[in-house]
């Protein structure tokens, strides 16, 4: 009987300790991420520029930890994963929170908009829309320029009246862009019709295929220092079909609420990045390719937001 108890102690005993482990493996992995945020930010090159001011500002003001889940495929996934909380932050644009998220009517005032999705956005979902970065994207229709003079197109209204004359021209969009709801009103605002499916390729191959002529035109950004160095020419939206795209980071109130340190942190970038120095950082990346870290970094250095360390 004694032996019989001592066994039964001895294994109630290797439960414990087994027990109180695994309870201490929980707590030690549980800890980090207590302290830590998670950014996301889309798959293009201002999207991981402005996820990395982000994350080096939080990394470098704050005590935090930063995890940075870039490269997510589309404005519906990254607002997915804030909502379910796989990721904290992320940079977004006002007109495509209207016209994508919410799926409301477009606004084209640019501070209208804000107001807007900042009102809608934390009555709707408990997230914020923190103070803007400064500049504003946009989409653009963008062709060489040497086609454009040789087809005399001066805005979109005069590139609508070419393709119903029967004007062939070859098209090249983004794939989230063909599904926008934007790209759609641009469309039926001009009565553009297309007899032949444009080609669906990301940006990277899409500035290249318009570049070497294996597309005429594309949906662009204006943001995007390859529409001077590719020598593209920018038919204005002479019928304001595209709303404003002011840029701002968004995150759950959730988070802000429990570290408020991040709201001071990403509101410090609040109009500091004007159109002029996006495009400038766009084409770091794109045209001069460093790596999206090093050019946010040195720019918050140039700012002043941080100290250089490295």
């Amino acid at each position: 009987m004694f032996v019989i108890q001592k066994k039964i102690f001895s294994l109630l005993t290797i439960w414990l300790i087994i027990g109180v482990g695994f309870l201490l493996v929980i707590t030690l992995n549980r800890a980090p991420t207590s302290k830590q945020i998670v950014i996301g930010a889309k798959d293009f090159t201002e999207q991981q520029i402005l996820g990395e001011l982000m994350a080096i500002l939080i990394e470098e003001t704050t005590d935090l930890q930063v995890k940075r889940q870039f490269n997510l495929s589309g404005t519906l996934i990254c607002f997915t994963a804030l909502q379910s909380g796989d990721i904290d932050v992320y940079p977004e644009y006002t007109g495509t929170g209207i016209a994508e998220i919410l799926k409301d009517p477009m606004i084209f005032d640019p501070e209208k908009s804000y107001e807007f999705v900042k009102k809608a956005f934390l009555s709707k979902y408990q997230i914020e829309w923190l103070k803007p970065f400064g500049f504003m994207d946009g989409y653009v229709l963008l062709m060489r320029k040497e086609e454009k003079a040789r087809l005399n197109l001066s805005d979109a209204s005069s590139f609508s009246a070419y393709l119903k004359k029967g004007g062939k021209l070859k098209a090249g969009i983004e794939p989230e862009v063909f599904n926008r709801p934007e790209y759609h009103h641009f469309l039926k605002t001009y009565a553009i019709k297309f007899t032949k499916k444009p080609m669906l390729m990301d940006f990277s191959l899409l500035y290249l295929a318009l570049k070497n002529g294996s597309i005429d035109f594309t949906i662009g950004l204006s943001t995007d220092a390859r529409n001077d160095l590719y020598n593209l020419a920018v038919l204005k939206d002479n019928k304001h079909a595209f709303p404003s795209y002011l840029a701002a980071p968004i995150a759950r109130q959730d988070i802000l609420l429990k570290h408020p340190e991040v709201k001071t942190a990403l509101n410090s970038l609040s109009q500091l990045i004007s159109d002029e120095e996006i495009r400038k950082l766009n084409g770091e990346v794109d045209v001069q390719r460093k790596d999206p870290y090093l050019v946010a970094y040195d720019f918050l250095v140039e700012k002043k937001l941080i100290s250089r360390k490295h």
